[in-house]
């Protein structure tokens, strides 16, 4: 069977797809970045290297006269921050690598061995010769990572047989570690904005779901826009000519023709405002009733036709425009169903009148040069919407409303219509 689709572009032209709406949120998200990490970067910068501890004196940075040298795991364990004079560049042949960190195989003066991470630009040379080397200010701290050396390989395991002990490990690196240059922290700026804009885009989806701005991508039938029980179904076929037919509609059965893009809720509001001075619920109410009334006692007719399409049109569009609530749209649309059931007795006859009252109008508020060419259109529409098997105009003229005497909305035909219902997501 063929399914009912509607069109879903945007009001920005775009298409309401799954994948285009990422595409077009991430390739925002990233521009939004990019300028973001230019404008943000030098002051986070600045507040980044004042949050590192690399003042002279900090752990890694360069050794000082009144920084008490260790000779012993005892001494580094009495003194709070320590340095380190070894011959030579010895102390750095022998290194392995935990957790993509280097760690050296110190050698103390008692003898003792233990492991030391150092910041080798804060090495200073000592004596005439240079025979010596200042280590940076150290401190002395629980091993964490000991458990997690891979024992299998032959190298770590000689290594950590020399070792004196292992509960603890030199540090000289401190906060030097952390320390970017200019360049590289933008690029990791860039990299968390971009990747927090990513996860935005989630629940702005959502939101754009809820609110009309896109197709839903899982649950489809439950767009906020489409009918949701048999009269709002049979009101949208009412203005399913008008919906196809001018622009910036998308088309059957989307409440008011069309989503609730930015553009296209504006348009809708001047058009309500311009066109019928429709500015609140209150005027847009009154005008829907002055289309309707003159019409419960006639005969089909183009006038009649003309005026309560343009009735229901009118209350999709207040809904659209959040006029209106759902329920008084419901209400409305019954009282203008009822009129039209009783004046005429088919699609085909309701059509035929209105394009004749949308040539009487066009003839009095237009040229009546490019009358013949959108006649030409209109027919062409209406033929090919009722050629759609589950198009507006496969409903039951005469439909049933409702389920009961009570009132509870009919259902049915609007689930067998969206049964088939699928927007085009890929």
């Amino acid at each position: 069977m063929e399914r009912a689709y509607y069109r879903t572009r945007n009001s920005l032209g775009f298409r309401h797809k799954f994948m285009t709406s990422y595409l077009i949120m991430a390739l925002l998200s990233f521009l939004a970045a990019w300028f973001l990490s230019i404008a943000l970067s030098p002051f986070l910068y600045e507040r980044y290297n004042q949050s590192l501890q690399t003042l002279p004196g900090s752990i890694g940075s360069e050794a000082q006269a009144s920084t008490p040298a260790a000779w012993s795991i005892d001494d580094m364990k009495r003194y709070p921050t320590f340095t380190l004079l070894m011959y030579g560049e010895s102390w750095s042949h022998n290194n392995l690598e935990i957790k993509n960190k280097l760690y050296y195989i110190i050698t103390l003066e008692s003898g003792e061995k233990l492991m030391a991470r150092v910041n080798r630009r804060a090495v200073t040379e000592q004596g005439k010769r240079d025979d010596y080397q200042l280590l940076p200010v150290g401190q002395l701290k629980p091993f964490e990572d000991f458990k997690k050396i891979d024992m299998d390989y032959g190298k770590n395991e000689f290594y950590v047989s020399m070792l004196t002990t292992t509960d603890y490990y030199v540090d000289m690196m401190g906060d030097f570690s952390k320390v970017m240059d200019d360049s590289s922290y933008s690029t990791l700026l860039w990299k968390r904005i971009f990747v927090i804009g990513l996860l935005f885009t989630i629940p702005l989806r959502f939101l754009g779901v809820r609110r009309g701005w896109f197709a839903p991508f899982l649950f489809s039938r439950k767009d906020p826009l489409l009918p949701r029980n048999d009269l709002e179904l049979w009101s949208a076929s009412v203005y399913a000519l008008w919906a196809h037919f001018h622009w910036p509609t998308e088309g059957w059965p989307l409440m008011g023709g069309m989503h609730r893009g930015p553009i296209r809720f504006f348009l809708a509001k001047s058009s309500l405002k311009s066109m019928w001075n429709i500015t609140s619920r209150e005027e847009g109410l009154e005008v829907i009733s002055r289309l309707v009334e003159p019409h419960r006692c006639e005969t089909a007719n183009p006038d009649a036709a003309w005026d309560l399409c343009r009735a229901v049109r009118l209350t999709g569009l207040m809904y659209l425009c959040r006029m209106i609530d759902r329920e008084t749209m419901d209400k409305n649309y019954l009282s203008a169903a009822y009129v039209l059931q009783r004046v005429f007795s088919s699609w085909d006859e309701m059509n035929d009148a209105y394009i004749e009252g949308f040539r009487h109008w066009y003839v009095s508020q237009k040229s009546a040069d490019a009358l013949l060419k959108d006649l030409e259109r209109l027919e062409m529409l209406k033929q090919k919407l009722s050629k759609n098997p589950t198009g507006p105009y496969s409903i039951p003229w005469m439909m049933q409303f409702s389920d009961s005497i009570d009132g509870t909305p009919s259902t049915q035909r609007v689930g067998s219509v969206l049964k088939n219902y699928k927007p085009d997501l890929l």
